[in-house]
């Protein structure tokens, strides 16, 4: 990111679209984990295995009655506004299931673009 330190978002929103709620494999069955948490960490501009369990939690997103290709919306913008402030070069985010269950996402979803509100 490279946006003055004094710059305040005013929304920054991270979207990832629900691809399907069947979930196989490590003895997971078709189970709804019924909300999905972001967490955010300081990235480095690469994907590392460490990133797996990387971050503090953000926000949360009930998932119990979504369905097939629903858009999710995770409220980031008080970690970005963090990272803005610190003159961070990245931000990292990881998305997981807050209980036992899985499902999948589609990853062609970005960060939408955060509004400056003050620079």
């Amino acid at each position: 990111m490279s946006l003055a330190p004094n710059t305040v978002i005013s929304s920054a929103i991270f979207q990832a679209e629900l691809y399907t709620l069947v979930a196989f494999g490590f003895g997971v069955d078709v189970i709804n984990p019924g909300s999905l948490g972001i967490f955010g960490y300081v990235g480095n501009g690469t994907v590392d295995a460490s990133d797996f369990e990387a971050g503090v939690f953000l926000s949360s997103v009930d998932v119990s009655s979504s369905r097939d290709n629903d858009i999710l919306n995770f409220d980031v913008t008080s970690f970005v506004n963090e990272r803005v402030s610190n003159c961070d070069a990245f931000a990292g985010f990881g998305i997981r299931a807050l209980n036992l269950g899985g499902l999948a996402l589609k990853n062609t979803y970005a960060p939408r673009h955060p509004t400056q509100a003050d620079s």
